[in-house]
């Protein structure tokens, strides 16, 4: 058996496989923090669990079996383009901009059904506002969508 200085291959064949695992769990990164503004969710392989992983705390996960997603509890906008027809069958050209946040105890939920805020907006938020949008100009003249602007306005955040 050839030995290199004091260690035989079989220590330096330990020795190397002991620094990969190493190196693959530091690479796993077990310690994760979630920044201000945002919520962690923590899943099970892949499932979404209902605890959240609060911001400016460090949490232990599990590698390989537990990983995380943050994500975004500050204010964001929505805006949609829509086109609706007035009473007297007028095209109309109407611009909503809609604010929201997550409130993070509903993050497990949201991120379950949505993932991010950009589906957010293609499933619930557009599909609300034209619909409410073209009820509500439907209401009104060309005339009227001119003079009654806030109480059309007010209607319309009251609707969404």
């Amino acid at each position: 058996m050839i030995k290199i200085g004091a260690f035989s291959p079989k220590t330096i064949a330990f020795a190397g496989v002991a620094v990969v695992a190493l190196a693959a769990l530091v690479g796993a990164s077990p310690l994760k923090t979630v920044e201000s503004g945002y919520e962690g969710v923590l899943m099970d392989w892949g499932a979404v669990q209902q605890t959240t992983l609060e911001p400016g705390k460090l949490h232990f996960i599990i590698p390989f079996y537990q990983s995380m997603s943050r994500v975004s509890t500050q204010p964001q906008t929505s805006v949609t383009h829509e086109k609706a027809a007035t009473h007297d069958l007028q095209d109309v050209n109407t611009s909503v901009a809609v604010t929201y946040h997550i409130d993070p105890s509903d993050v497990p939920f949201f991120y379950s059904k949505f993932r991010n805020a950009t589906r957010l907006t293609e499933r619930v938020i557009a599909p609300a506002i034209s619909n409410d949008v073209k009820a509500v100009t439907a209401h009104y003249n060309a005339e009227e969508l001119v003079t009654r602007s806030m109480k059309r306005s007010r209607i319309l955040s009251l609707r969404l």
